[in-house]
């Protein structure tokens, strides 16, 4: 705020004019972007009667336009896959070129999640199907399995998997062990479980 006083000598009379510079008007909607691990593209739409900048924090973040003028425009976010083995988080700031006005837009992505009902298999000598568990908010594939071993399912987005060995007696005169990986090939999501088969002893 500032003011002006006017004051005329041949009278004995003053005015005072005050002067208020508006606030530049500059909004984003919506405020907050959440992403799935596999990240995908969102819509903000920002709001103002000033220029601005638009300027991600973090290199997974792309914007479509950098820059604006007064009035609405909406823009395009591009957000990459987090192949991190944790949630993620950045921001978008916006500011005006031409005052102190600015805003910004929250941006989290989750982590591609894989988990198993075990840890373990044990198999009988004379061999047996067992059941795993595999829960997951991503694709997943069990890379490989010893010949011993036979899966019902080897890939899938989440669901059960039978590791079966039913015809596949363990002769030897020790019991034998392999760890098996599912895996998410976009990720550095990993889980292993071990898979052990018992031998006969007479």
């Amino acid at each position: 705020n500032s003011s002006v006083k006017f004051i005329c000598d041949e009278i004995t009379a003053s005015a005072t004019l005050s002067l208020t510079q508006k606030a530049s008007y500059l909004s984003v909607s919506p405020t907050s972007l959440s992403s799935k691990w596999d990240g995908g593209k969102f819509s903000i739409t920002i709001s103002s009667d000033c220029d601005w900048t638009c300027t991600p924090g973090k290199e997974w973040i792309i914007v479509s336009s950098n820059e604006g003028n007064r009035g609405s425009k909406t823009i395009t976010v591009d957000v990459a896959k987090n192949t991190a083995t944790s949630t993620r988080s950045g921001e978008i700031s916006i500011v005006s070129k031409t005052s102190a006005s600015s805003t910004r837009v929250i941006v989290n992505q989750e982590v591609a999640q894989v988990s198993l009902s075990t840890q373990s298999l044990n198999y009988q000598w004379s061999g047996e199907t067992l059941s795993l568990t595999v829960t997951s908010n991503c694709p997943w594939e069990i890379t490989d399995l010893p010949q011993w071993i036979s899966a019902s399912v080897t890939a899938g987005s989440s669901g059960m998997t039978g590791l079966s060995n039913k015809k596949k007696k363990n002769d030897g005169n020790s019991q034998r062990t392999y760890t098996a990986s599912i895996i998410n090939k976009d990720s550095n999501v990993k889980q292993e479980v071990l898979l052990t088969q018992k031998y006969c002893v007479d």
